[in-house]
């Protein structure tokens, strides 16, 4: 076939592809000028205006154009078109590019490395030349001087540096010196300043900021704290992330894994939800993902410090697992995590959203509140991935969450979960479930044992 019978085929094809896309965007445009439009002339003329959007593919053709004649991200290419009042998600951009421009997925990770950027071989160069100093600035620093992504920059420092460099370099905690501190202290009693303003002045993450409002000025009082951040972005960052997880999630299980997976399940009585996910592990979700010997890494020797050859009938009392993604993985939080969540029959896998140790697992802080020290860890995003098989387009959407994260996008996190539009599986799906099992004959508390109230603070 000549080049030019190639070029038509993938013309009609991608007229094909999106045609229906195009049928979408007209119809809903045509009913809403029948509702507002009240002139029959204007509105016949509007509506045959309408019907020719994307008449010839000129959507797809752009974004073929821009694939393959440009640097630009995919992240990029959406905000163009966003720009000209075309609103295509990176996600679409994606699948485009993999179907009809690129040969195959290997050539699609070499043309988008991530969901939202692009590191060509000079701009990795001049990445590699920050990590790579003996004094290197913090890697937030880095990232806004090159215009990169804090995920990217830490995935590159990690590879450039051996483990003992890269801790020296960037210790877990940020170093703030108590001048500093009473500093940001004095500018949340007495200014109006907002968590983002403070962070950018010190330099620090917003993250720090709240704790210290947290733990120095207000403490318990929750009221006040809401009073003086009353547009806490970092709160409505952590529930949009956690959003789009839940809706990636609860599509992902049920099509790769014919699992079930609940959504914020209310099943402890002394908190008003159950953990961000849970899936039941009736059917040995953990063992035969810890036994997978196609894994790249021994998940269970890395996780557990049990090699997979070895695993028998260590985890057979777990009757559910449970997942908590947080930005915050300080030991302080962790503990709190503990408090609420842990279980002798459940696991719990705390997975840090934002995530700086070099190490993918993060060792349990010594608290005499942590009693089932076995069923608790705290993992990266990235080993959570390996750990649950996330693959595919999955995998993708799920890391352009972290990176959207990690830049503060709460713009395009709120228009992927409106996009999304799931159904998430509650406590109410769950009793059905456990039901349709035999496990249960009424309550879930058969099935779990969680104790009343009262005795549960005696537990603890």
């Amino acid at each position: 076939m000549d080049e030019i019978s190639k070029n038509n085929n993938k013309k009609k094809n991608l007229k094909t592809k999106y045609a229906n896309r195009g049928a979408k965007i007209t119809t809903l445009f045509i009913n809403w000028i029948r509702k507002i439009e009240k002139n029959f002339k204007l509105r016949k003329k509007f509506i045959n205006a309408a019907k020719r959007v994307n008449e010839n593919g000129e959507i797809p053709q752009y974004v073929m154009q821009k694939t393959i004649n440009s640097n630009l991200s995919m992240r990029a290419i959406s905000n163009e078109l966003k720009e000209k009042g075309i609103y295509l998600s990176h996600h679409a951009i994606g699948d485009y590019a993999r179907e009809h421009v690129l040969e195959n997925e290997n050539a699609k990770i070499e043309r988008f490395p991530s969901p939202t950027e692009i590191i060509s071989i000079e701009l990795y160069e001049k990445i590699k030349e920050e990590v790579k100093k003996f004094y290197p600035i913090p890697q937030r620093w880095i990232s806004k001087k090159l215009g990169v992504s804090r995920n990217a920059i830490e995935r590159i420092a990690k590879k450039e540096n051996t483990k003992e460099e890269y801790e020296r370099k960037w210790p877990a905690r940020e170093k703030i010196s108590d001048e500093t501190r009473n500093s940001i202290i004095n500018d949340i009693k007495n200014t109006n300043l907002n968590m983002i303003q403070i962070a950018d002045k010190y330099d620090i993450s917003a993250g720090s900021v709240k704790k210290y409002a947290k733990e120095y000025v207000f403490k318990d009082e929750d009221k006040s704290y809401e009073n003086r951040f009353p547009n806490d972005i970092y709160r409505l960052l952590g529930t949009l992330t956690h959003f789009c997880i839940l809706d990636e999630l609860t599509l992902y299980f049920q099509k790769y894994h014919k699992e079930t997976f609940f959504a914020e399940p209310k099943i402890y009585p002394n908190n008003s939800k159950g953990g961000d996910g849970l899936i039941l592990n009736d059917q040995k979700f953990l063992q035969n993902r810890l036994k997978d010997l196609n894994n790249t890494n021994d998940l269970s020797f890395l996780i557990h410090n049990i090699p997979a050859k070895s695993l028998n009938t260590q985890f057979d009392h777990i009757k559910a697992i449970q997942f908590d993604f947080t930005n915050d993985i300080s030991d302080n939080n962790i503990i709190r995590k503990n408090f609420k969540y842990q279980r002798p029959d459940i696991m719990l896998y705390i997975v840090g959203i934002r995530w700086y140790p070099y190490d993918p697992l993060k060792p349990l802080p010594k608290d005499q509140s942590i009693i089932y020290h076995e069923n608790i860890k705290v993992i990266s995003h990235e080993l959570f991935t390996d750990l649950i098989g996330l693959q595919g387009k999955a995998k993708e959407h799920f890391e352009q969450i972290i990176d959207l994260n990690d830049n503060v996008d709460i713009d395009t996190l709120t228009k992927i979960h409106e996009q999304n539009n799931i159904k998430w599986n509650n406590k109410i799906q769950l009793r059905r479930e456990l039901k349709q099992k035999g496990l249960i004959k009424r309550s879930i508390n058969e099935y779990f044992k969680i104790p009343p109230k009262y005795e549960q603070k005696k537990l603890f």
